[in-house]
Parts: structure tokens; C-alpha cells; sequence
């Protein structure tokens, strides 16, 4: 796996952080694994925290009214996930996300 903050901080939204900043944001941080097919979070779950796609790839999905799976997208390594669901009210996650690579 490449090394987080090398990857984290070659995205366009952080190359251009002080030292001072990058620290700040990484203060909280965590490295996550996840295996092929597993989830990451499910829609309308309280929304906890969002992720940076290091590696891997990461489908977002709905379910609809029957209960069936909409894929609204696919994203690959160096994209947010939730980043946007986290100004949300009420603060749910509005679609589920899944591992399709190890992560």
C-alpha cells in the first residue's frame, strides 16, 4: 500500500497545504482496510466521519423503494467519499459504499 500522506497530499485539494496544515489534518486521521465486497458504510447510517480512497476502488450505491441496488457511482483511489454528506441535516449518510477492491 503506498505510504498515506504521500498520496493524500499529491491530491490537487492538498499539495499546496503548509507543514502546519498538513499536521492539523492529519491529526485525526486513520488508515482503513477494507476487502473486496466489504462495506464501508450503508445509506441513512449517522454519518461518522469521510474517507480519502488511498487505494482501491469504492462503489456508491442506493437501494431503492423495492430494496433493489442502484449504483450511482464507482470511484478509484484519490477521491473523497461522504465529504459532502458531512454538512448534511439530518447528518445520515444519503447512499451506501462498498469496497470493490481492497481498499
Amino acid at each position: 500500500m503506498p505510504n498515506p500522506n504521500d498520496v493524500i497530499f499529491q491530491n490537487p485539494t492538498f499539495s499546496k497545504f503548509t507543514e502546519t496544515e498538513r499536521e492539523n489534518l492529519l491529526k485525526g486521521a486513520k488508515v482503513l482496510s477494507y476487502t473486496r465486497g466489504q462495506d464501508i458504510f450503508f445509506q441513512s447510517d449517522t454519518i461518522k466521519h469521510y474517507y480519502y480512497i488511498i487505494s482501491g476502488s469504492v462503489k456508491i450505491y442506493r437501494l431503492d423503494i423495492d430494496g433493489d441496488e442502484r449504483v450511482m457511482n464507482v470511484l478509484p483511489a484519490g477521491e473523497f467519499i461522504a465529504h459532502i454528506a458531512n454538512v448534511l441535516q439530518p447528518r445520515e449518510y444519503p447512499v451506501s459504499a462498498e469496497a470493490l477492491k481492497a481498499t
